[in-house]
C-alpha cells in the first residue's frame, strides 16, 4: 500500500516523519494511523497508475519474512499493546500448525516435493526466530 502516497506538508508537521524504527515493512500504516489518529483523512485512488520499475521488493525469504514480523510486532505494541503477545501467540501457533502439516506432506511425497520441502525450511526457520526470542 505504500509504494505511492501524497501527503499534506501541514499532515507531516502535524504528526511527524515516518517512523524509522521499522525498516522495511508497515511504516506507511504506521504513518496513516498516526495521520488518522491526528484528524487527516486518508483517501484511496483507485484510478491512480504507479510504475515500480525495479524488481519484487522482498520476495518470500526468510530475511524478509523476519523483517515483516518484525515490524507487524512494532506496529502492535506501539498502537495496539494489549493485543501484541496475543498476535505472537498465534501466529507461532500458526507457525507449529504449517510445521506438521508440511511434515505430513513430506512424509506422503516420501520427501521428493522440493516446494514442501522449502516450505518446511521456511516455517522452521520462522518458528526458531520466534523461540529465540525474535532476535
Amino acid at each position: 500500500i505504500g509504494a505511492c502516497l501524497m501527503v499534506r506538508k501541514a499532515a507531516m508537521d502535524a504528526v511527524g516523519l515516518l517512523d524509522e524504527r521499522y525498516f522495511f515493512f508497515m511504516e506507511e500504516t504506521d504513518w496513516a494511523l498516526a495521520m488518522h489518529r491526528g484528524g487527516w483523512k486518508s483517501i484511496f485512488v483507485p484510478d491512480a497508475q504507479i510504475y515500480h520499475l525495479q524488481g519484487q521488493s522482498a520476495g518470500h525469504n526468510v530475511r524478509a519474512r523476519i523483517m515483516f514480523y518484525r515490524a507487524r510486532y512494532l506496529y502492535l505494541r506501539k498502537w495496539f499493546p494489549g493485543l501484541w503477545p496475543l498476535h505472537g501467540l498465534l501466529l507461532v501457533t500458526r507457525l507449529l500448525i504449517n510445521v506438521l502439516l508440511n511434515v505430513l506432506g513430506l512424509i506422503m511425497t516420501l520427501g521428493l516435493h522440493g516446494g514442501i520441502r522449502g516450505r518446511l525450511a521456511l516455517y522452521l526457520q520462522l518458528l526458531s526466530w520466534h523461540v529465540r526470542g525474535c532476535p
